[in-house]
């Protein structure tokens, strides 16, 4: 589920606050419909915590804690442990440059994940996430 937060800032006017919950179920129904995973991350006390992710991402094999807002993103990328991709998010969200990168997971020769991934900064806490098979 996209957060309420986000929502409010893509469509409400500026200093309004609030908006239609009908637009608010479109909007939804919307970001549910794509294909590709989609995760809103904000940083707080030094983590970033889930806010949202879409029915893709709620479906896609490998990331775990996605269906639990309030889940640290090491949980969501848990099998991503061994890698930097967390230090890049975190980049993401101090700097504001966007990440594309390529993340590969093998054990014992097999492979078990290749995604695309890509993170852009929304707001000044906030990125959003999004994950596909690569």
């Amino acid at each position: 589920m996209i957060s309420s937060e986000l929502l409010t800032d893509l469509l409400a006017p500026a200093g309004e606050g609030a908006i239609e919950p009908m637009a608010q179920a479109r909007l939804q129904a919307l970001v549910d419909a794509v294909p590709v995973a989609l995760m809103e991350f904000r940083l707080q006390g030094g983590r970033l915590l889930l806010l949202a992710a879409n029915a893709a991402a709620r479906r896609m094999p490998g990331l775990g804690a996605v269906r639990h807002p309030g889940a640290d993103a090491s949980e969501v990328f848990d099998l991503l442990a061994g890698t930097q991709l967390l230090d890049q998010l975190h980049g993401v969200v101090r700097v504001g440059a966007p990440l594309e990168c390529r993340q590969v997971v093998r054990e014992a020769g097999r492979l078990l994940l290749a995604w695309d991934l890509s993170a852009r900064r929304v707001t000044n806490d906030c990125i959003v996430v999004t994950v596909r098979d690569a």
